[in-house]
């Protein structure tokens, strides 16, 4: 197996410690104890993580157009045209939909008419798990290009986890 190409496209909302510390303190309602000590903590954890801004996506922004770009982007150069995909394999666990798997939806979006498509759901595994998979299917000798891909962009109201993964009760939660 060759690696031809390697691409991301990231969101184009830059979200910085500050304002995260002001989603917990707007989401923590219910806080029991001393909330302003308890936001002094998340800001110097969030300050030691190296971390000082996330990318999130701005209003408008679609994971499918992101995707669509990187995918773009990883295939440029290498020679391989969409219709030359023969396997699309999308890893991740913050799809939309189980069912139909995320890989038929993107690989109609990409124009991957003949891609034979399934989704590997294993958390932080998938990446790897992907890899393996798709390195068997090519020694089998029934495919010859394949794009593992993910758009995993969440952090937007009524996504999974938020606002609820900034809404403290007590300090333990913090733990």
């Amino acid at each position: 197996m060759i690696i031809g190409n390697v691409a991301a496209r990231f969101p184009t909302r830059r979200v910085n410690n500050d304002e995260i510390v002001a989603l917990v303190r707007q989401h923590s309602t219910r806080f029991e104890g001393d909330i302003d000590r308890m936001l002094r903590t998340v800001k110097t954890l969030l300050d030691r993580s190296g971390v000082d801004k996330r990318n999130w996506r701005a209003p408008g922004e679609r994971p499918i157009d992101l995707l669509t770009g990187a995918v773009q982007d990883a295939l440029e150069g290498t020679g391989v045209k969409p219709m030359d995909v023969d396997l699309l394999v999308y890893v991740g666990i913050g799809g939309g939909f189980r069912e139909p798997g995320n890989s038929y939806m993107v690989a109609k979006s990409l124009g991957l008419g003949r891609a034979q498509c399934f989704d590997i759901i294993d958390a932080c595994m998938s990446w790897t798990r992907a890899l393996s998979v798709v390195d068997s299917l090519f020694k089998s000798g029934g495919y010859r290009n394949a794009l593992v891909v993910n758009a995993e962009f969440n952090m937007i109201p009524g996504m999974a986890g938020f606002p609820e993964n900034y809404a403290l009760r007590d300090a333990a939660e913090l733990n």
